[in-house]
């Protein structure tokens, strides 16, 4: 509520300065023409106006779903000073990606170009957690296992990941946008 976002800049502002970080921004920041009196947005574009004695807090905001941000923060200055769109990776990038992070790890014959082959619009968060699912099936294995990472391993965890994933998302939809807003720095 209204008391809850002031309460929580307050106290940032006691400990400050400081990041506010606010996922998933959309949940509590709908647009006002599809939500009646939504007491947070309006407690949050007085914090990001200035209007609150607020000081030294940078303000990071992400949403999945910029279309339900309500238009005053989304789409003007001041409040949210930098707003950034996360896309997915491409190709080179994936594949930089994938040896950065499986360093560690013997790689069969071609197993990086199968994998970056098959995470073809993946962002860079998907691209992680393909990693991370990739450690914890090492890690079911066992410590006796060698890290070897080979085609087969490659669609196991990917054929794995799928069965989680939600279906139906459109290519090009799999980002996410980023805001940034600095409080009290005028």
């Amino acid at each position: 509520n209204k008391m809850s976002i002031k309460l929580l800049y307050e106290l940032a502002d006691f400990i400050g300065p400081c990041v506010m970080l606010l996922e998933d921004l959309d949940l509590f920041t709908e647009d006002r023409d599809a939500q009646q009196g939504n007491m947070t947005l309006g407690a949050l574009m007085n914090i990001l106006d200035g209007v609150n004695s607020i000081l030294n807090i940078v303000t990071v905001a992400t949403t999945n779903r910029i279309e339900l941000i309500e238009k005053a923060l989304s789409n003007r200055p001041g409040r949210f000073d930098v707003i950034g769109e996360i896309d997915t990776m491409e190709k080179p990038q994936r594949e930089k990606f994938f040896k950065d992070r499986l360093s560690d790890c013997e790689m069969g014959e071609n197993a990086i170009d199968v994998l970056v082959d098959k995470t073809d619009d993946w962002t860079p968060a998907m691209c992680n957690a393909f990693v991370e699912s990739l450690n914890l099936y090492f890690i079911r294995k066992g410590d006796d296992v060698p890290r070897f990472v080979d085609r087969e391993i490659v669609d196991e965890i990917i054929e794995f990941r799928n069965k989680f994933t939600l279906k139906g998302s459109k290519k090009g939809k799999g980002g996410g946008v980023g805001f940034l807003a600095e409080v009290g720095h005028k």
